[in-house]
């Protein structure tokens, strides 16, 4: 009954509003973990702290999800993270990976990468290691989950690590702030989060670090196909770097890189994916954040056209990377993923927009990261009103 309850109440509301499952809660920590009997009858409070902590961490989560502060990219050590051991002194043979005995913890945190490279994640590696001795462990090991292609970038070697996490955020076109690095060693985490403080340092414990990642928002609601078109995305971003690094000008590397820009009247197939962008998308964006709900709504009025663009070039199919809405003379969103930036697909949009209709107005909301497009805007615009707003 009280689960019929809980759904229909689900149903009547917006999905703006967000529920804590108290029943998923007390199942992962367990009944008897759950209750406090003493507490119930000294203080009327029958939770365990366990609980409370628990649920805690799920509102922490909530109000980062809530308010655009995703995670997008883990990086990885290798050694005491994906298997037990030091790889370049115990060899392939005698590291600690499986399904039994010490290798266990191991094996079952890369499942946990895997499930979530499967909704989204962009896992690379980023370890003082031998690059041959990891990939002879990706290749030759049995019991190794991960696999090569399941890897974005790989940083192996014995330069500093944070020079190569910034290798890394450069590879991809990402924020370091978007990055969550894992390691066994206080060192290696401490260093971090004093030399690069935008990126989310976590030490690896096998008793604490699923709770910690379920904190970031890793996970993608989005359909199957677009994460495949994501992850392909960063796989191949080594390549149009190389081509640009070969390029005489920023023209000739556009033109070698055979770019294709399709825009169009969104689609109601495409109301989910252009909700996940404008709630992780914080750098070339307007700051509107949508709910599917939202966006559904305003497309029911007559005055509201929301676009959709998407992306393919010589490498591999972007997929559908940005969005923007235009509300009678008001342009009310504009956001495009940081995969497409760089390339003048933000500027194809604004031409678009400026050649269709006549924008008076621009809705703006800070997410701290955002004043370039805000400068680009009024640059397309200039006799146009930029409208602070907050999110509601």
């Amino acid at each position: 009954m009280v689960d019929k309850l809980n759904l229909e109440l689900v149903n009547q509301v917006s999905d703006r509003v967000n529920f804590i499952d108290l029943k998923r809660l007390i199942a992962k920590v367990g009944i008897d973990n759950a209750y406090n009997p003493k507490g119930k009858y000294r203080w009327n409070a029958p939770y365990s702290k366990t609980l409370v902590e628990a649920a805690v961490l799920e509102l922490h989560k909530q109000y980062l999800i809530a308010k655009g502060i995703t995670k997008k990219c883990i990086v990885l050590d290798c050694d005491n993270v994906l298997w037990g051991g030091i790889l370049s002194e115990d060899g392939i043979e005698n590291v600690h990976l499986g399904s039994s005995g010490l290798g266990r913890s191991y094996q079952d945190f890369q499942r946990y990468l895997l499930f979530l490279y499967n909704h989204g994640a962009i896992l690379t590696v980023c370890s003082k290691n031998d690059m041959l001795n990891v990939m002879r462990m990706f290749h030759e090991h049995s019991e190794m989950l991960l696999e090569e292609e399941h890897i974005a970038s790989f940083q192996v070697n014995w330069d500093h690590k944070a020079d190569n996490i910034r290798r890394i955020a450069d590879t991809l076109n990402i924020g370091l702030n978007s990055m969550v690095f894992i390691d066994d060693s206080d060192f290696e985490v401490e260093s971090i989060k004093q030399l690069l403080p935008e990126v989310t340092a976590i030490k690896y414990t096998r008793d604490t670090i699923y709770s910690q990642l379920s904190c970031f928002n890793l996970k993608s609601n989005v359909d199957v196909e677009h994460i495949r078109q994501r992850n392909s995305t960063y796989k191949t971003n080594k390549q149009r770097v190389k081509l640009k690094d070969n390029s005489k000008s920023f023209e000739e590397y556009l033109n070698a890189l055979d770019m294709k820009i399709e825009i169009h009247p969104a689609l109601p197939i495409e109301y989910a994916r252009i909700a996940e962008l404008t709630q992780r998308t914080n750098k070339c964006t307007n700051g509107t954040r949508y709910m599917v709900s939202d966006i559904k709504e305003h497309n029911s009025s007559g005055s509201v056209m929301l676009y959709s663009v998407s992306v393919s070039d010589r490498f591999s199919d972007l997929g559908l990377v940005g969005s923007f809405e235009v509300d009678g003379e008001t342009l009310s969103l504009f956001s495009l993923s940081c995969r497409a930036l760089g390339r003048e697909v933000e500027n194809k949009m604004l031409k678009f927009i400026a050649d269709k209709y006549e924008i008076t107005n621009i809705e703006f909301r800070s997410t701290g990261k955002n004043e370039a497009i805000k400068s680009l805007l009024a640059t397309t615009f200039p006799n146009t009103a930029i409208t602070n707003c907050e999110n509601t």
